[in-house]
C-alpha cells in the first residue's frame, strides 16, 4: 500500500512533476519511483529544474527525456522496478530534497530541490542517466546550482524589480527633458550670438 504524498511545502511546479510522474506509472502499469519524478520534472521547460538542466547539460534535455522515457517503459514492460520498494525510495528522495532546500537556505520544496535529490541516486536508471549525460561528474551539485539559483534571482530582480522600471522611467524622463532644455539653451545661445552689442 502506497503512502499519499504530502503537498503542503511542494511548489505548484513540483507537485505538477509528481503527479505527471504518477500518470505515467498508471498509463505503464507501474509502482511511482523516483524515476518517474525525475521523468515529470522534465515535462514542464518553464520549470526551474529544466532550467538548472539547461545550464548543466551540453546536450539537449529532449535527448534526456527521450533516454529515461524509453527505458522506464522498458523497465516497466518487464515489471523489473516492481520487485523493488519504490515508496521506500520515493520516501527517501522527498527527504533529501527537504534538506537540500535547507541547504540553499528555502523554506519550499521546488522542482530544482528535487533535481538536486536526484544527484544522490548513483546506481539504477537514474544513475544511469546522469553518467550518460556526463552530469554524474559535477562533483558539488548544491554548489552548481546554488550558483545557478543566484543567477537566476540576479535575471529575475533586473527584469521584474518594480522599483527598477521606476527608475529606468524616471530616467528616460530626465533625459528627454535634459534634452529639451539643452534644446532651448542652444536655441538662446544662437539668438545671442545674432543680435548686435550695444557697444557697437
Amino acid at each position: 500500500m502506497e503512502t499519499k504524498i504530502t503537498f503542503e511545502r511542494f511548489t505548484d511546479r513540483a507537485r505538477a512533476a509528481c503527479i505527471a510522474g504518477k500518470k505515467f506509472t498508471k498509463e505503464h502499469n507501474c509502482q511511482f519511483g523516483p524515476e518517474h519524478i525525475f521523468w515529470g520534472l522534465l515535462q514542464d521547460s518553464k520549470s526551474t529544474a529544466f532550467r538548472i538542466l539547461e545550464k548543466l547539460c551540453d546536450s539537449s534535455i529532449n535527448d534526456i527525456l527521450d533516454c529515461l522515457t524509453k527505458n522506464l517503459i522498458s523497465v516497466s514492460d518487464r515489471k523489473q522496478l516492481d520487485r523493488l520498494p519504490q515508496e521506500t525510495r520515493r520516501n527517501s528522495l522527498f527527504n533529501i530534497a527537504m534538506l537540500d532546500a535547507k541547504k540553499l537556505g528555502h523554506n519550499y520544496i521546488g522542482t530544482e530541490h528535487l533535481l538536486l535529490a536526484m544527484f544522490c541516486e548513483k546506481t539504477g536508471l537514474i544513475g544511469y542517466v546522469l553518467e550518460k549525460f556526463q552530469l554524474s561528474q559535477i562533483v558539488d551539485p548544491c554548489q552548481e546550482f546554488q550558483k545557478i539559483l543566484e543567477s537566476f534571482h540576479a535575471e529575475t530582480q533586473i527584469k521584474d524589480d518594480p522599483v527598477f522600471d521606476k527608475f529606468l522611467t524616471l530616467l528616460d524622463q530626465f533625459s528627454a527633458m535634459f534634452l529639451e532644455q539643452q534644446t532651448q539653451i542652444d536655441s538662446l545661445l544662437a539668438m545671442s550670438k545674432k543680435e548686435p552689442s550695444c557697444n557697437e
